[in-house]
């Protein structure tokens, strides 16, 4: 018995050691939650000690798959997370400037789906600065402009419904649909070329899986179960699981009133419903629109069963900063169906935005 309590230490020794060129995950081994201190896949993802997520490996398999390892989560194992590689299959990886070096634009990274269950990606913008949008001429006209992301810009490929992205987006979220033709989504952040104020920029992946329905059978991740409640209803480009929380345009800066959103944008922002709730309350904190006259509506949010007070909008439309009169209006909705606004731009050369807090309400509230 001591023989192999020694034995076991010197291999520890070793692994600390060496790097871990000793690989135990391709032996059957009794002992594995020794090693591992919890049962895992590549496809289960973990809170690392600096409070990143990453995956549960040996420090050889994390360096040989191109991961960072970032400290323990076994007696033999490190948490791997993936975000200084240009392309990857994790479950979870992060985008992000700080392996950037400012001399080449634009700067991409792909993401290739980990298996055929993957239906959808999630991008958390945990740290989003870029240049905010520019007032640029798009006629010949020098009247004609529209506010675009020319100095700085998001954008995914393939993702024809996603709208330019630039200025503050720090803490907004959207969603990347991955049909199942589609094997890989690259994110690309184009920039100008400088040498001050230079962009930055932090998104963490998660490839969200859906059940599939296929004519053999196929081995189901367990991940598939553990997404299902983030998977956003399709056409969503945001969808907002609390029942509480804080709804924006992007490129809002609540700091600088003075910043505009960009110019053709149409996307639906979505909210999940459970069968306790049967309305929502909208608290306008900034409601400014880019409008041609008092009555007609050029940009716009949509809001199905929009009431404001007593009186019910026909048009369900919020496009004038008169509607509602005052910043803090509260407005509700009790529409059938799942909860959801639009948000529709054509080309806007005025500043402004929407800046709202939301609450679902439940039923008999």
């Amino acid at each position: 018995m001591c023989i192999l309590a020694l034995f076991l230490l010197y291999i520890q020794l070793v692994y600390i050691c060496y790097g871990s060129f000793i690989e135990f995950t391709d032996m059957s081994d009794n002992l594995a939650s020794i090693w591992t201190n919890r049962v895992t896949t590549f496809s289960q993802q973990i809170k690392c000690p600096d409070a990143t997520e990453g995956v549960c490996k040996t420090r050889s398999q994390c360096l040989l798959s191109g991961g960072v390892p970032r400290g323990r989560c076994g007696l033999l194992s490190t948490c791997c997370t993936y975000d200084r590689i240009r392309t990857t299959n994790s479950k979870v990886s992060y985008f992000s400037s700080n392996d950037v070096v400012f001399t080449e634009s634009p700067v991409s990274f792909h993401i290739v789906r980990m298996n055929s269950n993957v239906c959808q990606l999630r991008l958390d913008f945990l740290d989003f600065n870029l240049a905010p949008v520019n007032l640029t001429q798009i006629g010949t006209a020098a009247s004609q402009t529209a506010y675009q992301c020319s100095v700085d810009n998001f954008y995914v490929v393939p993702g024809p419904y996603i709208p330019q992205i630039c200025g503050d987006n720090t803490g907004q979220h959207i969603y990347v649909n991955m049909p199942r033709e589609l094997h890989n989504i690259t994110l690309n952040v184009k920039y100008t070329v400088r040498s001050f104020d230079l962009p930055r920029w932090n998104i963490k992946v998660t490839q969200l899986q859906c059940p599939r329905v296929t004519d053999k059978l196929v081995s189901i991740d367990s991940g598939v179960a553990e997404d299902f409640l983030m998977i956003a209803p399709q056409g969503c480009l945001q969808y907002y699981t609390k029942e509480s929380g804080n709804i924006r345009s992007f490129g809002y800066d609540v700091n600088n009133p003075n910043t505009a959103y960009a110019s053709n944008q149409d996307y639906a922002i979505c909210f999940r419903r459970t069968d306790y709730y049967c309305g929502m309350s909208f608290t306008a904190k900034d409601l400014r629109f880019n409008s041609d006259l008092p009555t007609t509506c050029r940009d716009r949010l949509m809001i199905p069963g929009l009431e404001i007070g007593s009186e019910i909008r026909e048009n369900n439309n919020l496009c004038r900063p008169t509607q509602p009169a005052t910043s803090n209006s509260i407005m509700k909705t009790h529409a059938p169906g799942p909860f959801h606004l639009n948000f529709n731009a054509g080309n806007n050369n005025a500043v402004g935005g929407f800046n709202m807090e939301y609450n679902l309400e439940q039923c008999g509230s």
